[in-house]
């Protein structure tokens, strides 16, 4: 099993919809998915199904029981723990002991890939999220804000690791949101290079309404649209990622 997060210090960088196109592809591709929502907004939860259609047993806030949850099957090789506003009072009274419970609970499951989407911020439930997962990507639109939010994120990562023992690794950084012929997204590019270097920049998702039409009309870029450039840069990220942690 490999556990991935999607995680940014900064809302607005498409860790939703990337979370959603990746979950897809994978599950396309063969792979056994669960994708899990730890955001209370439920962006991720609404992108698979409306919230309404998940059983009582298929929700995220399960992780924080001893009561193993029951995952929804969405499709033939995807499955999804959905977020609900039950999940906000949790966030709100978190504690430190909490943390853990849900990593104890998502390896006990019989999946290939898991991926957590997680919400914006150093919140309890992110740090859930964090604890939980092997690896984060690294959502940051092309702004003048992008490098600083990615070394927040790394001083978070490590004040972690010091206070509990342990810490995801920054798998990479993917530009969202890009316009690739500006200069400010060139100089995030080349920034988050020399930053985080070369293998760990995972690509770019272009710009475009096609990107939330995949949310509202509940199918992935590669379904909605396969022939476009934006299916294409979805299947290079995922093969970057791949490269680095999974085994065929």
């Amino acid at each position: 099993m490999v556990v991935i997060a999607f995680a940014s210090l900064k809302g607005g960088t498409g860790k939703t919809t990337l979370t959603y196109n990746l979950a897809s592809f994978w599950a396309d591709s063969g792979r056994k998915v669960l994708a899990v929502d730890f955001d209370p907004q439920g962006n991720l939860t609404f992108a698979f199904l409306p919230p309404e259609s998940l059983p009582e047993e298929a929700y995220t806030r399960w992780l924080f029981s001893r009561k193993s949850p029951q995952p929804f099957q969405v499709s033939e090789n995807l499955w999804l723990l959905g977020s609900d506003n039950k999940l906000s009072s949790w966030d709100m009274r978190g504690t430190s002991p909490d943390l853990f419970l849900p990593s104890q609970l998502i390896r006990s499951l019989p999946f290939e890939l898991v991926l957590l989407d997680t919400p914006t911020g150093w919140r309890p439930l992110t740090r859930a999220a964090i604890f939980s997962c092997d690896y984060l990507v690294v959502p940051v639109d092309p702004s003048p804000f992008a490098v600083a939010g990615i070394v927040q994120l790394v001083e978070g990562l490590v004040e972690l690791s010091e206070r509990q023992g342990k810490a995801a690794e920054i798998l990479g950084v993917v530009v969202n949101l890009a316009e690739e012929h500006t200069r400010i997204t060139q100089k995030v590019i080349a920034s988050v290079k020399q930053l985080m270097s070369e293998e760990r920049f995972l690509g770019v998702l272009s710009k475009s309404v096609r990107v939330k039409e995949t949310v509202l009309e509940r199918k992935p870029l590669h379904v909605l649209a396969p022939q476009s450039k934006l299916s294409q840069q979805i299947e290079e990220i995922a093969k970057a990622i791949e490269r680095r942690v999974m085994r065929r």
